[in-house]
């Protein structure tokens, strides 16, 4: 029930008027406070201070309203997408001209990069930026518009430039953001999410990102996102020389901080003596092998091994697939395919997550290549003798046209790779040196 406070004048007849009332929304038991001493100073001061009182408490209760109404509107997302499972982030932005360009959200760079042509061309460095960048403690030393670009395997120096504003859906982003001048094409040409440039985590780290794989979307919150019972959050903190996310992940008998890396799709990266001391110690469930394309243009042949017993908070993970010779551990996209959903909050350190009750253990590629897409047909980048396209005698340089009797420009990236480890697909048909050939393939192998 509402609270009424009000100040009352005695009539002539005996009988009472309000005079002021003040009624306070909320649950109250019912209370009446009527003013009728017979001094007109005491009756106005004791009136005053409860109305006073009265409109205080009012004001905090739409204050509280405003608050609360604010809340909701942080509750609506700033941009919304569509994801699957183990995909990239793709999203579209707009630059000043109005131009529309794609750009992957990778929480694996530290900084956006963009190319050196076109409108998402970054402005050059100039020594005033580079102060107030310092100032703001962006940047921890002077660097004269160098920076050394660590990809998952190798690393380049890469001069540093200044984003262009850009806006994506109600998400605006101001000119000035760092950005490293490199060609993100040959990164983009490994799969099947074009993009023309990346978001890195100084950008991300403005929204918070809920994703949902059950609904199939992405969504950006420029405020709190909309409550939910998590069955798991952890500390997500920023490694202090990259500045980007990472995450505790435990083994067997220790636990290790990890870079959560959103332009990856792989389960998880490891260095090469972790690796080869898991190895040692026979904690792969399986080995086999991979190729790794990153940002450097680099093609590198890795060892895979299935990794049972990883945990995230109280958690307990599927096997993942563990690639060998990256500079520092990471966990992809791969590894949140296996969630339901998924927060990453960048602002608030907390990485919550739901695993999905139907989260398999991965598998090994025993494909055994590289592909690159050239328009519809995909070219073999790199090959191993040990799998299972050098086995079938398929060389570097050879583009697949068709997988079994279906053609690629009907094909995903990923509908290719799931044929070629696919018993039932028994032939390629690919063109070498300008002639047609088909090729034979072997039996898979069995990973070891």
């Amino acid at each position: 029930m509402a609270l009424r406070l009000s100040l009352r004048k005695q009539t002539s007849s005996g009988s009472f008027r309000d005079i002021s009332a003040c009624t306070l929304p909320g649950s109250f038991n019912f209370v009446e406070l009527t003013m009728i001493k017979s001094s007109a100073v005491a009756k106005w001061r004791i009136s005053a201070t409860a109305l006073a009182c009265c409109t205080l408490i009012q004001a905090g209760h739409a204050q509280s309203d405003n608050r609360g109404a604010a809340l909701r509107e942080t509750e609506a997302p700033v941009l919304s997408m569509p994801i699957q499972r183990g995909d990239t982030w793709i999203v579209e932005a707009k630059t000043a001209d109005g131009s529309t360009h794609r750009l992957l959200l990778d929480t694996g760079a530290a900084f956006n990069v963009f190319g050196l042509q076109g409108p998402l061309a970054p402005t050059p460095l100039t020594h005033e930026a580079e102060q107030t960048l310092l100032k703001q403690g962006t940047l921890r030393n002077p660097i004269k518009g160098i920076v050394e670009l660590n990809a998952i395997s190798s690393s380049k120096s890469t001069t540093l430039g200044l984003s262009p504003a850009l806006r994506i859906q109600g998400w605006s982003l101001p000119a000035g953001k760092l950005a490293m001048r490199e060609d993100p094409a040959a990164i983009s040409a490994a799969g099947d999410a074009t993009f023309e440039g990346i978001l890195g985590a100084d950008s991300m780290r403005e929204l918070t990102w809920r994703g949902d794989h059950i609904a199939g979307t992405l969504a950006g919150y420029a405020g709190a996102a909309p409550a939910h019972d998590w069955q798991q959050c952890v500390f997500m903190g920023l490694d202090p020389e990259q500045r980007l996310p990472i995450l505790e992940v435990g083994f067997a008998d220790n636990s290790r901080f990890v870079i959560l890396d959103t332009g990856a799709e792989l389960d998880i990266s490891l260095p090469k003596e972790t690796f080869n001391a898991l190895s040692r110690a026979k904690r792969f469930a399986g080995m086999g092998s991979t190729f790794q394309i990153d940002i450097t243009n680099q093609i590198t042949e890795r060892p895979v091994g299935l990794l049972p017993g990883l945990k995230i908070g109280q958690q307990t993970l599927p096997k993942l697939a563990a690639t060998s010779g990256s500079t520092w551990p990471r966990v992809g996209t791969g590894l949140l395919a296996k969630m339901d959903r998924f927060e990453i909050d960048l602002r608030h350190y907390r990485f919550c997550f739901d695993l999905s009750p139907k989260a398999m253990d991965s598998g090994l590629d025993s494909a055994g290549a590289a592909l690159l897409r050239k328009d519809t047909r995909y070219a073999i980048a790199a090959i191993s003798r040990k799998g299972r396209m050098g086995l079938s005698g398929a060389k570097v340089g050879d583009l697949i046209t068709m997988v079994g009797q279906r053609s690629t420009d009907k094909l995903s990236y990923d509908d290719i790779y799931a044929m070629l480890v696919d018993p039932a697909v028994t032939q390629i048909t690919v063109e070498r040196g300008g002639h047609t050939k088909v090729i034979a393939l072997k039996a898979p192998l069995k990973p070891r």
